[in-house]
């Protein structure tokens, strides 16, 4: 498994925000998943193929990457005031701004038209239109800058 977007650290008070911004009648709160990687744990050479993963070069297969999570917003799952809020937070260094891709990670494909919003760096609706067409699944390695565990 993995991620259509790496966010490499997210604070308790972004995900309590995403959580708030995502409650509304017939729109599901994103899910955090369970811890994935566990048995690999934070090393020397876990730490290293996370930093390489983020490079150019990138990383030949995901085996060696420390402990992460996801979160997982829905196909569609969206309304008016969490788009608000993903735009808000697309400045002044919210967690938007902090989304990578990097391209040889392994990270999921996202859809042409998020592509093409991400490729003129609108992270933003890049976002959303990937939450639109087919889901956004968020890769997290640090929660309030501790490693996950």
């Amino acid at each position: 498994m993995s991620g259509h977007f790496l966010l490499l650290n997210l604070k308790t008070p972004e995900l309590n925000d995403i959580k708030r911004a995502w409650t509304a009648q017939n729109v599901k709160q994103p899910q955090l998943s369970p811890v994935q990687h566990p048995n690999v744990g934070w090393n020397a050479t876990s730490r290293n193929t996370l930093q390489q993963a983020q490079t150019e070069q990138g990383i030949k297969n995901r085996d060696g990457l420390p402990p992460h999570i996801y979160l997982d917003f829905g196909v569609n799952e969206i309304n008016d005031n969490a788009v608000q809020y993903l735009l808000s937070n697309s400045i002044d260094n919210g967690w938007v701004t902090r989304l990578q891709k990097p391209p040889h990670m392994g990270l999921k494909e996202i859809t042409v038209n998020a592509r093409n919003e991400w490729n003129q760096t609108r992270k933003a609706q890049a976002f959303i239109k990937q939450l639109r067409e087919n889901g956004v699944t968020l890769e997290i390695y640090y929660l309030d800058g501790a490693e996950i565990k």
